[in-house]
């Protein structure tokens, strides 16, 4: 129901769903585990996707794209986000899910966690991302991405969606008023 007001919000949930499910689908054979809570006082809607596969710098590796060779976990986490990267290659709209996801929970000014392998990055509401290796041996052996959504920012999926492809340099803006074209 378009004229439900939380119905921004179920499609959001659906996309990042969908997304992260795929990404466990394609590189851990399926073996993943999903959470999600809604807490109505606070107003949060959180999604959790994790799975035990090999992880965002192996799949890299494994592919065999060179610059993966010297990479850490948190680099390679870095460059997961970046718009076209994958370890699955053509085609062309491949590499942009976490991409996406990333851009959408700026956009919506959320939270984001990215665990893979030693690598760790962390996307506060205040648009700042950090990218870090855990010490001491810890280590996730596949890849866990978790977002905390506020439910009363999300009003307009196919808005939020636009501005992150946007600002992701997925689509270029043709008229600065309304107008998007590929």
């Amino acid at each position: 129901d378009m004229d439900q007001p939380l119905s921004g919000l179920y499609d959001l949930v659906w996309y990042v769903v969908t997304e992260m499910a795929n990404n466990v689908r394609q590189h851990s054979g399926g073996i993943g585990f999903a959470s999600a809570q809604v807490t109505r006082a606070e107003g949060f809607v959180r999604l959790a996707l994790a799975d035990n596969g090999k992880g965002i710098l192996r799949s890299f590796q494994d592919v065999g794209l060179p610059w993966s060779r010297d990479m850490t976990d948190a680099a390679a986490i870095r460059k997961a986000i970046e718009p076209r990267v994958s370890s699955k290659g053509s085609p062309t709209n491949e590499g942009v899910g976490l991409t996406l996801v990333t851009e959408m929970a700026r956009q919506a000014k959320s939270w984001l966690l990215i665990v893979s392998g030693r690598g760790v990055l962390t996307l506060s509401p205040d648009k700042n991302i950090e990218c870090r290796e855990l010490h001491g041996g810890a280590n996730y052996p596949g890849t866990l991405v978790a977002v905390t959504f506020l439910q009363t920012v999300v009003q307009d999926f196919a808005a939020l969606l636009t501005a992150a492809k946007v600002e992701a340099g997925l689509l270029h803006r043709h008229n600065p008023t309304t107008r998007f074209e590929r």
